[in-house]
């Protein structure tokens, strides 16, 4: 009994200082979107990261800001909710349990977090910026995924002669946000130690 009660505190600390305020992507105006990405890229980003996505959607016409808060106000939503599936699963695991990379299968309605959840699989690998796109705009309206890619046409190779894409700055910010947040989907594990008495 004390071990899940152990266990439920843990879960809801956590979800309670990932999420902070029970945002609900679902209920949430777009006002409310605004402040949590803004407030949740300081939280979990680097000061420059941060200030470039706060920036961005403050200086960006209305439309594209508001499909950029759409697409990153959903992935950490997403991100809460497989946050809560893996624990959930780690949870029920005995302490003899070694957790791998298949033991967490997802749910079986993944719907638009499914960019998401292949990501929070394998949360600290390369993350392209075709990739990150995708997974910013899962969820997106064909209005928004359009508005979305058009902000990160790929440049010239005769601007610099390096392959990129317009606003670079911004799309980095975002793909380390993505990334942050498939790295805060891993569960905690608890340290299980005997209360049997030492034979020695």
């Amino acid at each position: 009994m004390l071990k899940q009660i152990t266990i439920a505190a843990l879960s809801l600390t956590a979800v309670a200082a990932f999420a902070g305020d029970d945002f609900n992507f679902e209920t949430a105006t777009m006002g409310e979107k605004k402040a949590f990405v803004v407030k949740h890229a300081y939280k979990t980003l680097s000061a420059p990261d941060a200030y470039t996505i706060s920036c961005a959607i403050e200086d960006l016409p209305g439309n594209k800001a508001s499909a950029i808060i759409n697409g990153l106000a959903r992935n950490a939503w997403q991100a809460k909710m497989i946050k809560d599936e893996k624990q959930m699963a780690a949870n029920m695991m005995s302490p003899s349990d070694m957790w791998t990379e298949t033991s967490w299968t997802g749910s079986s309605s993944e719907g638009d977090s499914r960019p998401m959840r292949m990501l929070s699989v394998k949360p600290k690998g390369d993350l392209s910026y075709t990739q990150a796109i995708d997974i910013l705009n899962a969820g997106n309206d064909q209005l928004d995924k359009g508005l979305v890619w058009s902000m990160f046409t790929p440049r010239s190779f005769t601007e610099d002669m390096i392959p990129t894409v317009q606003n670079e700055r911004l799309l980095d910010a975002i793909t380390h946000q993505i990334q942050a947040n498939a790295m805060w989907t891993e569960p905690y594990r608890l340290k299980y130690t005997s209360l049997a008495p030492k034979s020695w």
